[in-house]
């Protein structure tokens, strides 16, 4: 994905972004804070949607909607 050296200051930064209200912070320090607080929402989305494929909650969708969908009608011969 990166470059090793890349990946090892990507992660020293975020080691010094979480420790930053007790070291001196730079401006890349800054940068990449305000860029990661920016994505709030779409971090959030990017969490959900990991677990949802993740734990498999997927694959029982259709039976969720057979349980809560108050106009679900079965097909003859389904087996509900």
């Amino acid at each position: 994905m990166f470059y090793l050296k890349a990946r090892k200051e990507l992660v020293r930064v975020l080691f010094h972004i979480v420790a930053s209200p007790f070291g001196i912070v730079k401006f890349k320090h800054f940068f990449l804070a305000d860029i990661i607080t920016s994505l709030n929402v779409t971090l959030k989305d990017f969490i959900s949607i990991f677990f949802f494929f993740g734990t498999g909650q997927w694959l029982d969708l259709a039976e969720y909607a057979k349980a809560y969908d108050t106009d679900f009608k079965p097909q003859p011969g389904e087996i509900i």
